[in-house]
C-alpha cells in the first residue's frame, strides 16, 4: 500500500480506523506516552507488540543504564499491547539474535494491519515481522537512530551496507528522528519522498503538571531569592 493511500485511509471521514501494529523489543518510557496519545486519536486502531518484559519486570539488566531498571511511570495503560514469546526464554534484549519472536509472524498475518512500524535493524524480531509484513501486504515503515558516524572498519561496512539495502527494499517509509539518521537513510539509496521527519517527543504535560502539584518550582525560586510567580 502506497504512503499517499495510507493518509486518504487516516484522513477520510467515517473511515474505519487505520489499523497500525508497532514492533519494539520492550516498553520504553518515552514511547508510552505517544501510544496513548496515538489510542486517544481515536483515528488508530493500534496494537503493540513487545519482545521482551524488560523495564516492567524485575531481573533484567537494561544494557544501556548497565543496571536493572523497572520505571516508576505507567508503561503499559492506555493502549494495546501484546507480548510475544522469546523462542529462546525472556532473557532481555542483548544483541542481535537475543529476541527471536516468531509469534509475531502469524500476529501479523492475521491482523489485517495497513502498516507496521518497525524500530531499527535489530533484533531478529524486526527481520521475521518485516517478511511476515510483506506477505499479506501490509506496509513497513523503518525507524530507527542510525548514523554514519559509527566506527567499523571499511570490510564491515561494505558488508552492512549490502544487507541493509536489501532490508530496506522491503521497507514503504523510512520514519527518521533527526538530520544524522536522515542523512544515513540517503546514504543508503533511500529516496527522499520516502523519508519523513518523525522526531522523539516529551510528554510536556507529564513534566508540568509533576512541576504544579509538587510546587517543586516555587521552592526552588525560594532557594534562589527569585520573584514569586503570580498565579
Amino acid at each position: 500500500m502506497a504512503v499517499h493511500q495510507m493518509h486518504q485511509i487516516i484522513n477520510k471521514e467515517n473511515s474505519r480506523p487505520f489499523r497500525l501494529a508497532v514492533l519494539n523489543t520492550h516498553p520504553i518510557q518515552y514511547f508510552a506516552p505517544l501510544y496513548r496519545h496515538i489510542d486517544r486519536s481515536g483515528r488508530i486502531d493500534l496494537t503493540v507488540f513487545f519482545c521482551s518484559r524488560q523495564g516492567v519486570s524485575p531481573g533484567f539488566v537494561d544494557q544501556g543504564f548497565k543496571r536493572e531498571v523497572i520505571w516508576d511511570t505507567p508503561l503499559l495503560q492506555g493502549y494495546k499491547h501484546v507480548f510475544l514469546k522469546n523462542l529462546l526464554g525472556d532473557r532481555g534484549v542483548k544483541g542481535f539474535f537475543s529476541c527471536i519472536n516468531l509469534g509475531i509472524i502469524p500476529a501479523l498475518m492475521r491482523g489485517q494491519y495497513d502498516a507496521l512500524i518497525v524500530h531499527g535493524n535489530t533484533p531478529f524480531a524486526n527481520w521475521l515481522a518485516i517478511v511476515a509484513a510483506k506477505l499479506v501486504g501490509t506496509a513497513v515503515f523503518m525507524r530507527g537512530e542510525t548514523h554514519l558516524q559509527l566506527d567499523r572498519t571499511p570490510v564491515r561496512l561494505f558488508v552492512r551496507r549490502q544487507i541493509l539495502r536489501l532490508l530496506y527494499q522491503a521497507c514503504d517509509a523510512f520514519l527518521y528522528i533527526g538530520t544524522r539518521n536522515k542523512e544515513f537513510y540517503l546514504a543508503h539509496g533511500i529516496p527522499p519522498s520516502k523519508l519523513f521527519r518523525v522526531p522523539y517527543s516529551v510528554d510536556n504535560d507529564f513534566f508540568f503538571d509533576a512541576v504544579h502539584n509538587s510546587g517543586s518550582s516555587q521552592r526552588l525560586r525560594t532557594q534562589l531569592g527569585l520573584a514569586r510567580t503570580s498565579q
